[in-house]
């Protein structure tokens, strides 16, 4: 016995409903994608900036290392004198000071202590040793210079001097090995880039 044919009305409104769905849901997934994408461009665009900023942090203390006065002590040393600072601070002398002192040498000496001293305190130069040598930027940085939308924080957490004639290194008189970082921060967020980099300087 032959079945009438069903009524396919309701069957045709619940595929078309599937397919709306269906439909909605791709472009909701596009839209989240484009937006996202949006997103990781700006991201990249903000830290290759911010990588930019901290390397004028790194160009700004090769800078300094290689044109301060030579009127300290001994000229020999790298950025041998205490130069004038930057307005009423002494920055920069404290810099000069972990400059021309190094914390270790090859030769074996004791670990220097810069906080020790007595320039150290002559120059009002504040912080613990854990404080000056420790690898964040901000805690007592050696320099700071505010570029664009950034404030960039270097400082020298470790100093170390190899080399003499006698032993045939590049560095025919000896050279200083400068441990520091350079910290580009967002003035609108917390979020930051560091670059640490060793510098060597060849003792003339």
């Amino acid at each position: 016995m032959t079945k009438p044919l069903c009524n396919q009305k309701g069957l045709a409104l619940l595929t078309t409903m599937v397919l709306l769905v269906l439909g909605f849901a791709v472009v909701a997934i596009l839209l989240r994608l484009t937006t996202r994408q949006t997103q990781i461009a700006g991201l990249e665009q903000g830290y290759t900036s911010a990588l930019d900023a901290a390397r004028a942090g790194t160009d700004m203390f090769i800078t300094y290392a290689q044109n301060c006065t030579n009127s300290y002590n001994n000229t020999s040393k790298p950025c041998g004198g205490l130069p004038p600072a930057f307005g009423t601070s002494n920055v920069n002398n404290c810099l000069t000071i972990k400059l021309n002192n190094p914390t270790f040498s090859s030769s074996g000496a004791n670990q220097l202590n810069w906080t020790t001293l007595s320039l150290w305190s002559t120059y009002g130069c504040s912080g613990t040793l854990q404080q000056v040598t420790d690898s964040d930027p901000a805690d007592h940085p050696d320099m700071t210079l505010d570029w664009k939308n950034y404030t960039i924080s270097v400082k020298v957490i470790d100093t170390y001097e190899a080399g003499d004639a006698a032993s045939g290194t590049p560095c025919s008189d000896g050279c200083y090995y400068y441990t520091a970082v350079a910290r580009a921060q967002s003035n609108d967020s917390p979020e930051h880039v560091d670059v640490q980099f060793i510098y060597r300087y060849p003792i003339p």
